[in-house]
């Protein structure tokens, strides 16, 4: 069947880019003008038995006339990404890229990536990709290794984050080979083309195929700082490593007289160290059970080391603040006691009572009160 947009109009270019996942579609628009001339749009398709209904629109938050938003799009699962080449924040035609997210029915715009060493001409966001963990943007301007030689960023979601990973770049570049002007990623690889690479001094193009490695990483540590008042305070972590290796945990006290690493339990193994098995992509929670030592108050943050099989590595950071609860002291309550003193015993009790200097003594002829 044939899809339009709910509004089109004439020159918004709706098609430049598609690109489809599952029972969701987007297409790109990139001289819409809903944000001044050619500043661009992207919308988002739903497969409905046999019909494609338009379930979104989607536009750049700081959308400007000429950003081309749309001229690259992608869509897997859940996420959306779309490049806008032409946008300026670091300078003219630097380029940019969104990332959106779908909650139910709703997209909302999750992240804008730009390049950190961008430059005007660069074309970040030429083209892009997006899986479940990871991003890629081309930059095929960019001149790191010459003039128009190209780069890729590549990045990797960490939680609700988008983390840049690597910026990958030609083993042979040369002047306008264009690296990445096309893109792809999966979860294990990614690869990028160069359509003007040369070969024996003749234009053949070539494209670079790059495994993923990623280190196990914490997605959650429940609550970050905490006020500890127990003997043994235990919260939750959760990893993922999207390998599905082998990993060992570490953790380590920044001071050892508030929490010393033989007071951290992880997993109930009774040890700083753990090693436990996981499944690619698939979140792992486990215990971590700290046990203070007898210092009234103070701070340290517990350093936890991720490792896979192939040596690669992640750190996060616990900060703890330490406050045990101090005992009160009540006041004793004093009841008043009645002693019976008979007459004969008076003179002698007397001298003994004036020793008693705390307390206040009501005498009678048969008794004394204190």
């Amino acid at each position: 069947m044939k899809i339009q947009a709910s509004d089109y109009a004439s020159s918004d270019y709706f098609g430049r880019s598609v690109s489809i996942s599952g029972n969701y579609a987007i297409v790109g628009a990139y001289a819409d003008d809903d944000l001044g001339s050619a500043s661009g749009s992207a919308y988002i398709f739903l497969r409905d038995g046999s019909t494609w209904n338009q379930q979104a629109k989607l536009t750049a938050s700081d959308g400007e006339a000429n950003d081309n938003f749309g001229w690259s799009v992608d869509i897997s699962d859940d996420y959306a990404i779309i490049g806008a080449y032409a946008d300026d924040d670091e300078g003219s035609a630097s380029g940019s890229a969104y990332i959106f997210k779908r909650d139910d029915t709703t997209w909302s715009q999750w992240a804008k990536l730009t390049p950190g060493d961008g430059a005007s001409n660069d074309n970040y966001g030429y083209n892009l990709s997006i899986s479940d963990h990871y991003a890629i943007v081309g930059a095929k301007g960019n001149d790191d290794q010459g003039m128009s030689t190209g780069s890729a960023y590549l990045y990797e979601r960490q939680g609700a984050d988008w983390i840049f990973k690597v910026k990958l770049t030609s083993a042979d570049a040369q002047i306008n080979d264009y690296f990445g002007t096309a893109v792809a990623v999966s979860e294990k690889n990614a690869i990028v083309g160069i359509p003007d690479g040369y070969s024996s001094n003749v234009i053949t193009g070539s494209a670079y195929i790059y495994s993923i490695q990623s280190a196990p990483m914490i997605n959650q540590i429940t609550n970050y700082t905490f006020d500890l008042t127990s003997e043994i305070f235990t919260t939750g972590i959760t990893i993922v490593d999207t390998d599905g290796q082998d990993i060992t945990i570490t953790a380590r006290s920044s001071d050892q007289h508030i929490i010393a690493d033989t007071d951290i339990d992880i997993g109930n193994s009774s040890s700083n160290s753990y090693v436990s098995a996981t499944i690619a992509g698939q979140l792992l929670n486990i215990d971590l059970s700290l046990t203070p030592q007898h210092a009234e108050h103070g701070s340290t943050t517990i350093t936890l080391v991720m490792t896979n099989a192939q040596g690669l590595t992640s750190t996060s950071n616990l900060p703890l603040r330490y406050r045990r609860q101090k005992k009160k002291f009540l006041p004793m309550m004093v009841k008043p006691v009645t002693i019976l003193v008979t007459q004969s015993l008076y003179p002698a009790i007397m001298p003994l009572l004036a020793h008693i200097t705390m307390m206040t003594m009501a005498v009678t002829a048969d008794q004394l009160i204190f």
